[in-house]
């Protein structure tokens, strides 16, 4: 299955929404990705941060391993333009 190519802030809104609605992670206020250099096969995005805001940091950062796990096989990062 190819995977639906998005922009950065576009990646990053939809992380975000995710972990939003995970519950104890309502609060959260941010998410940061950053783009892999060529090379690896299988993403080429991975989650730089995230800001928990008032949620809980530890629930949330496993809650966002989980869902960008999930995301990775849904999405890859729009190609870089010149």
């Amino acid at each position: 299955m190819a995977k639906t190519l998005k922009g950065v802030s576009e990646l990053e809104a939809i992380l975000l929404a995710e972990l939003r609605n995970t519950p104890h992670c309502e609060g959260a206020s941010s998410v940061s990705v950053y783009r892999l250099a060529q090379g690896r096969v299988d993403t080429n995005w991975t989650v730089a941060g995230f800001n928990a805001g008032t949620s809980g940091r530890a629930n949330c950062e496993a809650a966002l391993d989980e869902i960008e796990r999930r995301l990775h096989r849904l999405y890859a990062l729009e190609p870089l333009r010149k």
